[in-house]
């Protein structure tokens, strides 16, 4: 299960910058494409609909989660999470379609499984851990909050397609903070529970 979770979010931030480095790649006069019916297509396009979609899975995902705890705070936590997510997947689809590009949902069921599990009676902790919170990360590894203003390196994107972009960044940011938040408090309330049968 918790290979199954960080498959997810490994998947999540590898559709973001994959759409990333194909609108960078798209923009670049040395390999510039030369079909003529995608002369007018904005370069970060695959972006928009690449966020849009795991989106929706993290909405997927966290919705399951917080039907299957038996924590109420947490499950507080989560559903605010999940609303999130799928107001992003939402707002992203719906600029999509002002662009005039309707969103395509993505080829792959993976997320289907990852939900059953999120949705499994696992420990909490476990899928905690799965999303990377509450356990050492190596020096090596990248800083996702870092990454995301990656996001905003295309000078091609309009104001109004940044301004989403922005506060997307930014509501992120803040849900790994409430989830880190939450992680911390769920192990507190353990640790009573574990002195209190002592």
């Amino acid at each position: 299960m918790v290979e199954l979770f960080q498959q997810f979010i490994e998947l999540k931030a590898l559709a973001y910058f994959t759409a990333l480095a194909r609108s960078h790649l798209l923009t670049c006069p040395r390999f510039a494409v030369r079909i003529e019916h995608m002369a007018d297509r904005p370069s970060y396009i695959g972006m928009l609909a690449a966020i849009a979609n795991a989106e929706r899975g993290g909405y997927e995902l966290f919705k399951a989660w917080a039907s299957s705890t038996r924590d109420a705070r947490l499950r507080t936590v989560l559903n605010t999470v999940a609303v999130r997510e799928a107001e992003h997947s939402w707002a992203f689809e719906k600029r999509l379609g002002e662009l005039g590009y309707p969103l395509e949902p993505p080829k792959t069921a993976a997320t289907s499984k990852i939900v059953k599990l999120a949705a499994s009676r696992s420990a909490d902790t476990k899928k905690f851990h799965a999303l990377g919170i509450g356990v050492k990360r190596s020096t090596n590894s990248g800083n996702q909050e870092d990454r995301l203003l990656d996001l905003l390196s295309d000078p091609s994107i309009d104001a109004t397609t940044g301004e989403l972009l922005g506060r997307f960044i930014c509501e992120e940011r803040d849900s790994g903070r409430l989830l880190t938040d939450a992680y911390k408090s769920l192990q507190r309330r353990i640790r009573y529970k574990k002195r209190q049968t002592k």
